[in-house]
């Protein structure tokens, strides 16, 4: 691409909500211009260029950044989820102890009660 609208719907969900977007483009290559009345990104530099070389190198930094971004995003999201079970878990295992615990009381409490009438 050669020129990019500011209003373009890509743009504006991928790079716009980017901090300093503006301050971005232009370090990137990209000059802002109005074409058709509109507010636009204007790359003036050649492919074989030192800038467009620049770009892709930059292209390919970002890239490596954001797979490494996701695979720790993705790791925190597991260990999430692990802590969450455990935590379940061991949520369950107090619940059954005590329900066990309640039974226990109750069969005792019985037993006495029938002791104590037979006793009678």
């Amino acid at each position: 691409y050669r020129k990019i609208k500011a209003a373009n719907k890509a743009y504006l969900r991928h790079v716009a909500t980017v901090h300093r977007a503006d301050d971005l483009m232009p370090q990137a290559g990209w000059r802002p211009k109005v074409v058709d009345l509109e507010k636009a990104w204007v790359w003036e530099y050649e492919p074989s260029g030192h800038e467009f070389r620049v770009l892709v190198e930059a292209v390919e930094v970002l890239g490596r950044a954001m797979q490494t971004l996701h695979a720790k995003a993705e790791r925190k999201r597991k260990e999430d989820e692990e802590r969450k079970s455990r935590h379940a878990e061991e949520r369950e295992r107090i619940r059954l102890a005590l329900e066990d615990d309640r039974l226990q009381r109750q069969v005792a409490q019985e037993l006495t009660a029938a002791r104590a009438h037979a006793a009678q």
